[in-house]
């Protein structure tokens, strides 16, 4: 018999004791407490929302604030009046150019001319000048560089506003400094062209006090000192040195003409009737009264229907006078040449009982006065029908010689408007032998009678 052994059952649990129900205030206390606990969490976090509505408010009050405030400091640097210290570098610029002139004009000016204590003066506005410029050649716009891009946040905003308003002040400060600076260039500016003015308005009194006594110098010669006077008035600063060397280039000029008369005029004899610049006139006769040249001969190839000889030096020269003349188709006729004593008291005694004395002393000499008589005269003619009238001076013949026998040695010796000085009338046909120098240095100085290049008294009567 198979046996197996006795199993025996797992014993089941008994069942646990049931909790009696809770009862209904128990209930109720639970959900009002988890609805404390819902409303509390609700208040609380609405509590920090608001909390955090309110902190980012305050703190996008507060950057906008600072940002506003950024802003207007800013636009304050941006428009800030910088005028001033942008003139100072222009005004130094200009100094410096005028203290170059002002010392430029000073080593120009001649000291024999202008003294000593002009030049000082020049020099020492220009060496107070260049002191001014060094002091104030160090002040500079303090502006600096505003920042480019705008900052975030309050903290950097209102750093970054310090930071314009520090630079502000400076600016502000460097501004006046700036314009103590532009002051006081400015000042030195005014005070160095006065000078340079002072100056060269006391060369240009100089020069022409200077010229007033340089009475020898050409008509071209004192043109070109009053142009040169004028050049040195109206040039600016820049020029005002190169202008000055030339005025007194052109004093100089002047002086070297004048000397040069002066020369030819000691030179000449006015008294010996032999000398080719022998004056004769109402109050100075020939001496002998009766004087005759040695040295008479016909000029060569000229019409001369009187037949009267010249000198032999004024006989040469009308020749090469004739031929240029008639190459140049105004030819002339010699009316009259060499007159002696007997010959000039036949014609002044005809002419007088012609017309009465008082008439004939205005166009013709009495023996002994006349330039005829020393063979240096000769009166020319065209054939136009103006022979020994004043229309001979507006034919083309009259006009050329006029205009061109000074290159021969011959002078208009009665030009118009000349008789209170020669003592006769307007004689356009009357020619005089002075040889070139003198007629040459005449006609660049505009003289037209030989008493006043001679300094000789006038002689309007007898």
């Amino acid at each position: 018999m198979n046996e197996h052994p006795t199993e025996h059952p797992a014993p089941v649990p008994e069942p646990a004791a049931a909790e009696p129900p809770a009862s209904a205030p128990e209930q109720s206390g639970d959900r009002a407490r988890r609805r404390r606990a819902i409303i509390w969490g609700a208040a609380a976090l609405a509590a920090v929302v608001v909390a955090a509505l309110a902190l980012g408010a305050v703190r996008w009050a507060d950057e906008r604030s600072a940002r506003d405030e950024y802003r207007t400091v800013l636009e304050q640097w941006q428009t800030v009046d910088d005028d001033a210290p942008g003139a100072l570098p222009a005004e130094l610029a200009g100094l410096d150019a005028e203290i170059a002139a002002a010392r430029a004009l000073s080593a120009a000016l001649p000291e024999p001319l202008v003294g000593a204590e002009l030049k000082a003066a020049l020099d020492g506005a220009a060496a107070t000048a260049q002191q001014t410029a060094e002091q104030h050649g160090g002040v500079v716009d303090g502006r600096g560089t505003a920042a480019t891009s705008e900052p975030e946040g309050a903290a950097e905003l209102r750093a970054a506003t310090r930071r314009i308003e520090t630079a502000l002040a400076e600016r502000e400060e460097a501004a006046r400094d700036a314009d103590a600076a532009l002051a006081a260039v400015t000042g030195q500016r005014a005070a160095v062209v006065a000078a340079v003015d002072a100056a060269r308005g006391a060369l240009a009194a100089a020069v022409a006090d200077q010229a007033a006594t340089l009475t020898g110098a050409s008509a071209e010669a004192q043109q070109a000192l009053a142009t040169a006077s004028g050049v040195l008035a109206a040039a600016p600063l820049a020029e005002v040195a190169a202008s000055a060397t030339a005025l007194t280039a052109a004093l100089d000029a002047m002086r070297a003409e004048h000397e040069a008369a002066a020369e030819t005029a000691a030179a000449a004899n006015v008294d010996d009737p032999a000398s080719i610049t022998v004056v004769v006139n109402k109050q100075r006769p020939l001496n002998p009264i009766s004087w005759q040249p040695g040295d008479l001969r016909m000029p060569a190839g000229i019409p001369n229907p009187n037949g009267q000889p010249v000198r032999a030096e004024a006989a040469t020269a009308l020749e090469a006078m004739y031929a240029e003349a008639a190459a140049a188709g105004v030819p002339f006729i010699i009316t009259s040449g060499y007159r002696g004593y007997g010959l000039q008291t036949s014609l002044f005694e005809s002419y007088t009982a012609r017309d009465g004395l008082a008439a004939a002393e205005t166009y013709s000499a009495r023996p002994g006065h006349s330039e005829h008589q020393t063979g240096l005269a000769v009166d020319l003619d065209d054939g136009s029908g103006c022979a020994f009238d004043s229309c001979f001076g507006d034919t083309a013949t009259g006009r050329w010689l006029r205009e061109n026998g000074h290159r021969f040695g011959f002078i208009l010796r009665y030009d118009a408007g000349q008789e209170p000085v020669v003592g006769f009338i307007y004689e356009p046909w009357h020619f005089r032998y002075v040889g070139p120098q003198v007629a040459g240095d005449m006609r660049a100085r505009g003289i037209t009678n030989l008493e006043d290049y001679f300094g000789l008294p006038v002689a309007p009567t007898y």
